[in-house]
């Protein structure tokens, strides 16, 4: 099983919140609309349940790694897409 949460780069805020994370099949197509402040910049982690550190995408659980390609603004002219392989 994977998850997968998005985290706030300008506050402390996480998606979608209060210790919950969202499930996914890497097979399956999701959207997901988040609200947020004007600017904010946003980013995705994603994780496989149970695995080692290095098995993660964007950020990874808890906002620990760098990454490209896997944040957006909130209010940019740009409509994210990202795909987990």
């Amino acid at each position: 099983m994977h998850y997968l949460e998005f985290y706030s780069q300008d506050r402390d805020t996480v998606w979608p919140g209060d210790d919950k994370i969202w499930p996914i099949d890497r097979r399956e197509t999701y959207t997901f609309s988040l609200e947020g402040l004007q600017g904010e910049k946003i980013c995705f982690g994603a994780w496989i349940k149970g695995s080692s550190s290095n098995s993660y995408w964007g950020v990874g659980k808890n906002n620990k790694y760098n990454c490209e390609n896997c944040c957006y603004t909130l209010g940019s002219s740009t409509i994210g897409s990202s795909r987990l392989t």
